[in-house]
């Protein structure tokens, strides 16, 4: 009888602990989301065009790349301006690269070629400096606890032209 009553004690308080933490993590995430957009952010200063410069006007706000660090939560928000009167629009990730640390608190890097490809609709029009967004799950190991981007690496398909755009360095 002592020992059922022992292990209901050692259940209960694991329980009350982990729901505690529970709670620690959804209070603390709001801030962890702001230092990762600000990683974010000053990743996209690093923008370089290695495609059609006449037809995209790219400058800081061209795009905004924004990556939750809450483990549960991985989505991108990519949200793309100044693509003119451009139809026929197609964003792919052609590659990306993560740092952050697993559940042990080692350093883990992942890689992902290919990842996603977003196609829009054939009759979807953007107007004159216009923009638009778009969210997408990133396929992640989930034992990374905490991550950011490191590397982007996008193209757009528009109107038969293609423009290659790189966030940070691939290394």
């Amino acid at each position: 009888m002592r020992s059922v009553f022992i292990f209901f004690l050692i259940t209960a308080t694991r329980y009350c602990f982990a729901q505690e933490n529970q709670y620690k993590d959804q209070r603390s995430s709001g801030a962890e989301d702001s230092a990762c957009i600000k990683k974010a952010n000053a990743m996209i200063r690093q923008v370089k065009n290695v495609g059609d410069q006449c037809r995209y006007n790219l400058n800081e706000d061209f795009l905004t790349v924004m990556t939750p660090a809450d483990s549960t939560r991985k989505e991108i928000l990519i949200r793309i301006l100044n693509l003119g009167e451009a139809s026929n629009i197609e964003v792919e990730v052609v590659a990306m690269k993560w740092q952050g640390q697993d559940n042990e608190g080692h350093d883990a890097f992942i890689t992902i070629n290919n990842p996603f490809k977003v196609p829009l609709p054939s009759d979807f029009t953007l107007p004159r400096c216009g923009g638009m967004s778009f969210k997408q799950k990133a396929l992640l190991h989930n034992n990374i606890l905490y991550s950011h981007i490191t590397y982007m690496k996008l193209a757009i398909y528009s109107d038969s032209k293609e423009i290659l755009i790189e966030l940070g360095k691939p290394q």
